[in-house]
């Protein structure tokens, strides 16, 4: 698979995408922007995003109701070549080749998506506070830092601050927290 073509052509469809919504709705105020809605099936299929848009603020520890538009953000033709290729990338190996797809895949979605963001303020397309996201339930967190400067995360996000300990105020964690976040039991 072409990963920087495909990175491109991700890329090319949010910024247009975005400034079409921009251009066509200018009394709409847009807060965001997402790919989301990653269907996949462990060692199948993992198909294309869908994007949506925010209109209204995101805050903090707020669940954002996200408009996910009915009409494609890419070409059928576009969706079909790449599906295609993803599908053939992901799938006739190992359990291993699926995963090393699928993390590739996001990790360049979630290029195309700051990209996206920077062309977007940089041509004063979008405001200051315009953020677009790569949201996934699973991998929630690694995404937002791998999209999101870490200004944005501690405006948006608070609860993945990554700033020290000591400066939020927080405990140290317990040996029974470490050990959960390397799926150890705490007892031993």
């Amino acid at each position: 698979m072409e990963w920087e073509e495909f990175e491109a052509v991700v890329y090319d469809a949010l910024v247009e995408s975005v400034g079409t919504a921009f251009r066509e709705r200018p009394d709409e105020r847009f807060y965001a922007a997402a790919l989301g809605r990653i269907h996949r099936k462990p060692g199948g299929v993992i198909a294309l995003p869908s994007l949506a848009l925010a209109t209204e603020p995101l805050a903090p520890r707020t669940p954002v109701n996200w408009v996910y538009s009915g009409t494609p953000w890419m070409s059928p033709d576009t969706v079909k070549r790449w599906q295609a290729m993803l599908f053939a990338e992901a799938t006739g190996g190992s359990p291993r080749r699926w995963e090393t797809a699928l993390e590739r895949y996001l990790a360049t979605l979630a290029r195309a998506c700051k990209g996206a963001r920077h062309t977007l303020r940089a041509h004063r397309i979008t405001g200051r506070d315009f953020v677009v996201l790569l949201l996934d339930d699973q991998f929630r967190e690694s995404l937002i830092r791998q999209v999101l400067p870490v200004s944005d995360i501690r405006r948006l996000f608070p609860e993945l601050d990554a700033r020290p300990v000591a400066l939020t105020g927080s405990s140290r964690p317990t040996h029974a927290e470490r050990a959960s976040m390397w799926g150890q039991d705490s007892s031993s």
